[in-house]
């Protein structure tokens, strides 16, 4: 999935310092990506495919408390968290709705699965009739929408840009595209 990021960076060992910058170029600094610094940590994932409540009680409150001498290291996912030992373990971690995790000092991170994908099921539109291509509606949030998109292409080259809709009572819309498939006007 990563020939065109270049086999070079996504096979290097992942280290936090240039971690993090890499994540977020390679993914195109996407509006969804949340980077949080907790005590010497780094904690990444895609806001639009996780579950925020159990981010916060089973990581980010756990590493806080140990920033403060108050508690070890956090052990909710221990059992279920995996190794990233390259930055493409990394980036496929992301986009499979993991939060990664990257410990300053020490090489490696970790991927700490809290995924969260859009319970409805993608039904055809009942306006529109398709022959060919995907039968997908878009009648949810725009979160919602962004994860069904992401849940279907788990590809880093998928890029999305939200704008304002509207002059009286602004919504937010969004294009989405494949890097180094559309010309870039």
């Amino acid at each position: 999935m990563l020939e065109h990021i270049g086999a070079v960076w996504s096979g290097l060992p992942l280290d936090k310092s240039t971690g993090v910058e890499w994540l977020r170029e390679t993914l195109g600094h996407p509006p969804d990506l949340v980077i949080r610094t907790v005590g010497g940590s780094s904690v990444l994932y895609l806001e639009t495919i996780v579950d925020h409540s159990r981010i916060e009680d089973a990581i980010i409150r756990p590493l806080t408390m140990a920033a403060d001498g108050r508690l070890p290291f956090p052990t909710t996912f221990l059992g279920e968290s995996s190794r990233l030992r390259t930055y493409g373990d990394a980036m496929d971690a992301l986009l499979a709705a993991n939060v990664v995790l990257l410990i300053s000092g020490r090489p490696g991170g970790l991927a700490l699965p809290v995924q969260k994908w859009p319970r409805r099921e993608s039904t055809e539109p009942a306006a529109e009739f398709l022959a060919r291509g995907p039968h997908m509606g878009f009648i949810e949030t725009l979160d919602a929408n962004i994860a069904m998109v992401r849940h279907g292409i788990p590809d880093p080259r998928l890029r999305w840009e939200q704008f304002p809709v509207g002059q009286r009572a602004t919504t937010r819309g969004a294009i989405l595209y494949m890097d180094g498939m559309v010309r870039k006007i």
